[in-house]
């Protein structure tokens, strides 16, 4: 049997209850916690901001210098192996030390470090695939590949540029591109020839 005055009273009863309690006047039960103080000035807040932004930065810029010292260290290599051994050390070493990443490039952290690691990978798999005498592999590989291993650089050149902006800096770090700054990119304009 349905019993309505049990119900108001439940309905009453819980509306009165502290579910509030704790909460600044005026908050509803879907306002959003408020940040905890850090313990820092304002002032060392953003130095701790910048310090985490050239750390990022100065990661980004070993990151392509690495890309470009392994694009050099394949073309000089006499051998499958001296190319597969200095892709391999790329990937072993390249991403490591990241630092935390700050909130200028949260949203393209990811792709980056990912299309930097998928060259190391994809260019490994192409000197095999020669050293295999299988080049059609090799084209295939490389025209599926190139554009979207490419896409994601520009969507870290883009938010380092934004960033720069942001700041009023001047001199961001230089993304090369797949083709002209990977081992990857020379294997597959290699193989497109």
């Amino acid at each position: 049997m349905f019993r309505p005055l049990t119900l108001l009273v439940s309905v009453v009863a819980l509306a009165a209850t502290p579910a509030m309690a704790g909460r600044p006047e005026g908050a509803t039960s879907r306002s959003q916690p408020q940040p905890r103080p850090s313990g820092l000035t304002p002032t060392q807040q953003g130095a701790k901001g910048r310090a985490e932004f050239d750390a990022y930065v100065n990661w980004i810029r070993r990151v392509e210098r690495d890309r470009s010292t392994l694009r050099d260290a394949g073309i000089r290599s006499t051998t499958p192996a001296q190319a597969l051994a200095a892709t391999a050390g790329f990937i072993r070493n390249a991403l490591k030390g990241e630092p935390p990443v700050t909130s200028d490039f949260g949203s393209v952290h990811h792709r980056y470090a990912d299309a930097v690691e998928r060259e190391a990978n994809y260019a490994a798999d192409m000197v095999r695939f020669y050293a295999d005498n299988r080049p059609g592999s090799a084209v295939a590989r490389a025209e599926n590949t190139v554009k979207v291993i490419e896409k994601d650089l520009d969507l870290m050149r883009q938010a380092i540029t934004r960033a720069y902006t942001k700041r009023g800096l001047s001199s961001p770090p230089t993304i090369a591109t797949c083709r002209d700054g990977s081992y990857f990119g020379y294997l597959a304009t290699r193989a497109g020839k």
